[in-house]
Formats: C-alpha cells, structure tokens, sequence
C-alpha cells in the first residue's frame, strides 16, 4: 500500500500557500473527512416521519419532508473484531491510479486523505454483469456503492425508464455508504457490464482502521515527548493524538518564517529543520521528538526565527486554538466529567427527581400518542394528597374545584410501555435521555420533576407547556422580526446550548418542532433522544436532514459545533420563513446541497450586518471554523456577538424579559378543546417479559 501511495499522481499544492493556509487545509481534511467515519455507525436507518411523537406534550403533528436518521446502536469497532472481509485480488497500479482519480472527483470523498482512501480503494472489488442485469433494484436496501469500469447501464423510476445513460466512471448507489435507506431508483445494464463495487460495511472498517493506526502511532509519539510526560496514559494526550494534523515539507520549504504572526506550532516527527535568524544560520539543528513555534501557543507575537527542512520533513501541527482546548485552562479542565457516558454526575448539580406513586396524580385528558408513549395532562394532587383525602376541609367541591382549575398543578406525564422499549432495544436509550434531562439546569430545557413505574410501564412526569411548539407558532407568523422576535428565541437557544454543553451533552436535534412555548411565552428545548455526552467528537449519523451540519450527514466526525449549524437553520427559517437549502428536493439533493455548505440571502427580508455576520458564521461549513468552535462555553462566546449588542442578555437569562408576544392568555381547563386521540395501539402492547430483557433492572432509575 505504502509504495502504492508513493507513485499516485497528485494535484501540487500552491507554493502561495502561507503556512496558516497549509494547516488549515490539512487540519479541516483531517477533522472533517478522515477521522473514523462510523465507530457507531451500523444498522442505520432512515425513515419517513410524517406523525412523531414529543417528549414534551405529545403533541402529534404532520410535518412534510421531515424525517430522522436512526441512531446507531452497535459500535463499528466492536463490529469489525467478529466481521471478517472478502479476500479481495491486489489491483494493479493502472486500476488502483484509475480508482483514485475517480472517486476524488466525488463529493463524498473529495477531501479524504489520500492513505484513508487508498485503504478504501484496498477492499473495493470487480464484478461482472449480464446485459439486462438489474444491479439495484428500487425499494431494496442499499449495502454498496458502485463505479461503472466498462458497458452501460439506465436509469427506472417507478417502473419508467429516465432519457438518459451511464457510461465508464458514472457512480452510483452512494446513500448506501451512510444510510441503510431504500434505492430510488432501479439500475439496469444494457449490454455486458464490469463495475467496481465498494461495500458499506468495508469502507467503515478500512476508514476506522486507518484512523485507529494513525492514532496510535501519534499517542506513541507524543508520550516520549518529556514535556507531555504529566499527561502519559492520559485522554488528553489521546484527544491531543486525535487533532494533531500531519504536514509534510520539502527541502527548502520555510516551515515558519520570521516576522510573520505566530499560531501554529509543530513537532517535528520526521527529518531535519534548520532555523535562520536574521540571515544567519544558527549552528543548532531541530531534530525528531523537539516541538518549534511554541511562543505562538502562550502569546500573540511575531516568530522570532524561521525554520526551514533540511530534505523532506514530516511534522505533527497544531493550532494554539486546539491546543488550548485540549491541555489549557489546566484549572478547567480537571473539572471535567469522565469519559463514560454512565458516569454519576456531583448530586449538587443534579435536579432532584422525585420517585412518586401514580396514584398522585389525577387524569385530566390525552395530549398525545407517539411510537413510544401516551402523553397525559394530569393534575398532581400534592405530595400530602393521601392526607389530604381525610381532611374535610379539602374535599369540598369548592376547594377541589379550585386546585383543578390550578394551571401551577397541571404536570405532562409520558407513559411508556417496557416491552415495547424492549422489542426496540431503546432501554439504555431511554435511561440516558432521563440522565441527561436531570443533569442540565436551566429555564430554557424542559423540567423533569417525577419518575415513576410500575410491573409494565414507565413514566416520566415534565412541566405542562400550554403553548405549543415552535413550528405551528412560526406557521401562523410565516416569518418572524430580526430585532423583536428572531434575537430573542436564538438567544433562549444558546442559554440551553450553553447549559447542555457545560454538561458535555451534544443535542443533535435542533429544529422548530423540538422547541415549546411555555406559560410565559419563552420556549424551552424538549426531546433529548438523540442527545449524547461527548468528550471529543462521535461518528454517529442522527438527525433531521434538512438541519444537520455537513459533518453530521457525511459521518466524518461531530461535536458541539453541530448544534450551531442547526442553530443558524433555525435562525434562517425564522428570518425567512423557509429553509437556507431549499429543501423541495430529493434526500440526495438536499444531503449534496448541505454538504456544500452554500445558501442565499434572500432579498425580500432586509436584515442588519450584524445578523448577516451571525447567520454566516453558524452557517459555515468547516467546524473548526465556525461561530463558536467547540468548547465548553462556545455558546456563551457567540452571546458575545455584536448582533446581540444592544440586546439584554442578562435579562433574557433571567426571564425578566417580556416574550415578543407578550404574555400568552391563561391556559384554561374549561375552554380548552382537547383531541381524542386514538390509544388502542399502547393498549395491546403485550405485558412486560423480563426474561426478553438483556438489560434487565435498566428501569430501576425510574
């Protein structure tokens, strides 16, 4: 492979290129298309929600061109020690070359490392096909992509055949690499056929493969470096290993130069610098295991030398930003939480959560039946409720009367039944959305008080949110005021990014629906089912299309970061009314437009430059580089943005604010027009079997 790799032909990088620019295109290939793909990246599915369920109310909505992409359950890592590859015939240089320039041209792969991808290219095998061989069948579950080596092929829709014909190199079948979703369309070849064909499962093992040797070898690295002895065996040095960007120079090449501004600093891993101050060389060399640039990474000053490779160079860079995140503030950093997601939080930071009997509650109407639960409005009867029954005083009519039309004892309470939890296998899946929902604090998340259970169901009691959610309320405005309404709701978000984020917790599901509007007229974020606590970055693909970030959808690898490009689609439709990527398309369309990462400002909506800068900079493409970045607190620097200059934070964050609407009219009882909704389905769920349940006393917490 590696000689393989030494003959391919390259595009040669621009000598204009300054040292920042050269990191920056080698770091954002390394952050975005070449980290693990998919460590949790199996048995995906995608699939049409048109009524969904909330966590909140359970509202039951119809939502066109919506739908989420099924979280992953099984690890690719553990996936690949018992999943064994075809052996597949060495290709010979004409076709590996071939291969190569292929799948450079395309989207997905455009800006993948070249050893990632000739890891790719390892385990893509040929197949031959008949004329009138159906090499996909529309409606069938796609497992491979595949390249068009020689022949021809069309195109079915719908039993009708497209006007027009693929010939050598055309590509197709590429939603299979991510997504165990149904083909569009069928492909049949019109005469003999040779294709190459790459499998889904393969090209996630070869990229989790590639990455964990590259890994490995700089942790190996850095932890013989004496300076990073204090982080041995540490998951800084790991998360240090996982950014860290290879560059390679040749003889010549000024590497840092004196003078320029400083922020990048480099470890040199393989060959010799020398380094020139002035005009003069200094007799000291710079050898394999020594780092040069560090100045950058504790002041804002110029080099103070230039250091340029002595013959080819290979070294390890990185960013004072990234450095920074990783190893400094010290202080902050041991405050952090342990790597297991199952970590026991500090019961200071805790929501206390009450475990009550359901008889304390009384039930009032349905709010909503979902594809895991009923949702109820109840009323809850306090906690003395079995005093209070003996008590004369308190079972007048009057009095009950009163406590009922009490909007302060209204709560939500979701039901949900255990066997159906357990056929989905969603048990720990629902224990970390209850972990994650009590660990954040804030006004602006969903209050989770009460937990109950019983021999079948579970139950989980919220605030009662009479408002409704987001996408109906922006329905009826169909666009909302920069200054009034739209600085408002995104600054709401960003306290409960904030807060999630302290906690390490990636919300991944940010859109209208999944925000609700509570008494006062503020929204709340509802609905962590897609949530996960993450130290570093994770690989699995989850979401609603139209407002996942391009690193979500091409399964390169996400942080927090994510959240604020979703948050600038929020911000986007709120300003215009309609979404940044014109999502009245084909899923592949839309998945290609996003991960382009280009959209319109509209002109019939004025807004201020400094919305403009805002908007521009959620949507930006790279992570790395977008409003925010990736830290504990990124969402509390974007609160810092000009846009909100003239904007009472403080307030807002206090809810001293008046909402833009004013303060909503009294949710009432006696007024208030419920749905009957149909329950028959929660009702036939068979009995709770704990000898179908392998993760039997997963219900406990509840």
């Amino acid at each position: 492979m590696g000689s393989c790799a030494s003959v391919i032909s390259r595009k040669p990088s621009s000598s204009e290129l300054t040292p920042q620019e050269k990191y920056h295109k080698k770091r954002n290939s390394i952050t975005q298309h070449n980290q693990d793909l998919v460590q949790e990246f199996t048995k995906l599915a995608q699939t049409t929600v048109k009524e969904r369920e909330k966590n909140n109310l359970g509202i039951l909505s119809t939502r066109n061109n919506t739908f989420k992409i099924g979280r992953a359950h099984d690890s690719l890592q553990a996936l690949s020690l018992n999943t064994k590859l075809r052996s597949i015939e060495p290709k010979d240089m004409s076709d590996t070359q071939h291969l190569y320039d292929v799948l450079k041209k395309h989207w997905i792969f455009r800006e993948t490392n070249d050893e990632a991808l000739f890891n790719i290219i390892e385990n893509i095998y040929n197949i031959k096909v008949t004329k009138n061989t159906e090499i996909i069948t529309q409606g069938d579950e796609g497992d491979a992509f595949y390249i068009l080596a020689s022949g021809e092929c069309h195109v079915l829709v719908d039993g009708v055949k497209k006007d027009y014909h693929m010939e050598k190199d055309a590509t197709f079948g590429e939603l299979a690499l991510f997504f165990n979703c149904a083909r569009t369309a069928t492909v049949v070849a019109t005469t003999d056929c040779v294709l190459w064909k790459m499998e889904s499962i393969a090209m996630k093992i070869s990229i989790m493969q590639y990455h964990e040797n590259v890994e490995r070898k700089n942790v190996d690295f850095l932890e013989k470096l004496p300076e990073l002895q204090p982080y041995k065996g540490s998951n800084k040095i790991k998360r240090l290993a996982q950014i860290l960007a290879p560059m390679v120079f040749s003889d010549g090449d000024e590497i840092i130069t004196e003078g320029d501004a400083g922020n990048i600093f480099y470890i040199l891993e393989e060959g010799e610098c020398k380094v020139i101050v002035g005009r003069k060389v200094k007799e000291e060399k710079i050898h394999p295991g020594q780092w040069f640039g560090e100045a950058a990474l504790i002041m804002d000053a110029p080099r103070s030398a230039s250091v340029v490779a002595v013959g080819e160079c290979k070294c390890l860079a990185l960013e004072k930003h990234d450095f920074v995140e990783v190893l400094s503030p010290f202080e902050e950093f041991s405050k952090s939480i342990r790597e297991s997601p199952h970590v026991k939080h500090v019961a200071s930071k805790m929501k206390q959560v009450l475990h009550t009997p359901m008889d304390r509650y009384e039930f009032i109407s349905i709010l909503g039946v979902g594809g895991f639960g009923v949702i109820s409005l109840q009323r809850d009867k306090g906690k003395n409720y079995l005093e209070d029954m003996n008590d004369p005083e308190k079972q007048t009519q009057e009095y009950l009367k009163a406590q009922r039309s009490d909007i302060n004892n209204l709560v939500a309470i979701k039901e949900m039944k255990k066997q159906l939890i357990v056929m989905r296998n969603m048990q720990r899946a629902i224990g970390r959305e209850l972990e994650y929902l009590t660990s954040i604090v804030s006004p602006f998340v969903l209050d989770v008080f009460a937990t109950s259970r019983d021999a079948h169901s579970i139950y989980i009691m919220t605030e009662f949110l009479p408002g409704g959610d987001f996408f109906d309320y922006l329905a009826s405005k169909r666009k909302l005021d920069e200054k009034t309404h739209t600085k408002f709701y995104v600054a709401s978000i960003l306290f409960a990014l904030q807060a999630s984020h302290k906690q390490y917790i990636i919300y991944r599901d940010l859109k209208l629906e999944n925000f609700v509007i509570d008494s006062k007229g503020y929204i709340k974020m509802v609905d962590f089912g897609l949530a996960k606590r993450v130290l570093n970055r994770t690989f699995t693909v989850c979401g609603t299309p139209r407002y996942c970030s391009p690193e979500m959808l091409t399964g390169t690898g996400h942080n927090q970061s994510t959240d604020f490009w979703s948050l600038g689609v929020f911000m986007y439709e709120c300003l215009y009314g309609a979404s940044p990527f014109n999502d009245n398309c084909s899923d592949l369309e839309l998945f290609r437009r996003v991960t382009q990462g280009k959209f319109k400002i509209r002109d019939n909506v004025p807004i201020t430059p400094e919305c403009l800068s805002m908007l521009n900079g959620l949507l930006t493409k790279k992570p790395r580089n977008r409003l925010g970045g990736n830290g504990l607190n990124a969402a509390g620097n974007i609160l810092k943005h000009d846009w909100f200059k003239d904007f009472d934070l403080e307030a807002l964050k206090n809810q001293e604010m008046i909402a833009p609407d004013g303060v909503p009219e009294p949710f009432d009882l006696a007024t208030h027009d419920f749905i009957n909704f149909d329950t028959s389905m929660h009702k036939q769920m068979n009995n709770y079997n704990p000898n179908t349940d392998r993760f039997k006393g997963w219900d406990e917490v509840f």
